[in-house]
């Protein structure tokens, strides 16, 4: 019986334990989990009618409505320089920032730079 109570681990009287966790989008508290890419996300990037991310769900819509322009707050950061992001690059579907968006062409630096190096290598 005093072997028992001494291997019981203590407990915190009135203080339950909880983990909490921070929205992968903004900090705040996480209230919810992404189906599709399993983010921690708070109520304010949780798409509630699909059971997304903000991010995610975006993606898909853009996807299906073929645009390239979408908020900031909804992506995160530009893959190249952790600026806002601001657009999806067609190609690689890479977020990135104006700074790295070619608009003429609608993809991401990466890409065009790619593009131009395909095309040199066509030519020449």
């Amino acid at each position: 019986m005093i072997g028992d109570a001494m291997d019981r681990k203590p407990r915190l009287q009135n203080k339950p334990y909880t983990r909490t966790s921070l929205c992968e989008i903004c900090g705040r508290e996480a209230t919810h989990t992404c189906r599709q890419c399993n983010r921690r996300v708070c109520d304010r990037h949780y798409d509630f009618s699909a059971g997304l991310c903000t991010a995610c769900a975006l993606k898909i819509r853009n996807k299906l409505a073929g645009a390239s322009k979408v908020n900031p707050a909804d992506l995160g950061v530009c893959a190249v320089c952790m600026d806002a992001a601001t657009h999806i690059c067609k190609l690689c579907k890479r977020h990135v920032c104006d700074k790295h968006f070619d608009k003429n062409l609608d993809i991401c630096v990466m890409c065009r730079i790619r593009k131009e190096r395909d095309d040199m290598k066509m030519n020449g």
